[in-house]
């Protein structure tokens, strides 16, 4: 199994930064990964979760199921948002995701043998 941490995509999951292009670039990885993967989140922390003035503007591109798509797009307003991904496991431990309103918890689509666990939303 590969693990994908979001801190190798510049998450800073200190609950003040928003983390949401580093929450789906690790996403997209895992998502992109032939084989079973693990995004696996640091414990006892707290990642942020908030539109970025690239979503706003529809210029950042988020790869999902091989193909780079705008998250706006996609209704990707969530920071678990996966499409097309098989195999992909999302693990937290106490870890929080805070999200600016008014956004949703998670968004998977056309997706197979997904399993989330160990989060608190706020």
């Amino acid at each position: 199994m590969r693990i994908f941490k979001p801190e190798e995509f510049g998450a800073k999951a200190d609950g003040i930064h928003n983390d949401a292009v580093a929450l789906w670039k690790a996403l997209a990885a895992a998502t992109e990964f032939d084989g079973e993967a693990q995004v696996l989140f640091e414990a006892d922390t707290a990642y942020r979760f908030g539109p970025t003035d690239d979503q706003k503007s529809g210029k950042h591109q988020m790869l999902v199921g091989g193909l780079r798509q705008n998250p706006a797009e996609l209704n990707c307003t969530a920071p678990i948002s996966l499409v097309g991904a098989k195999n992909v496991h999302i693990k937290g431990n106490n870890t929080r995701i805070l999200i600016d309103k008014p956004y949703n918890y998670c968004n998977v689509y056309e997706s197979e043998n997904i399993t989330i666990e160990g989060f608190v939303f706020d």
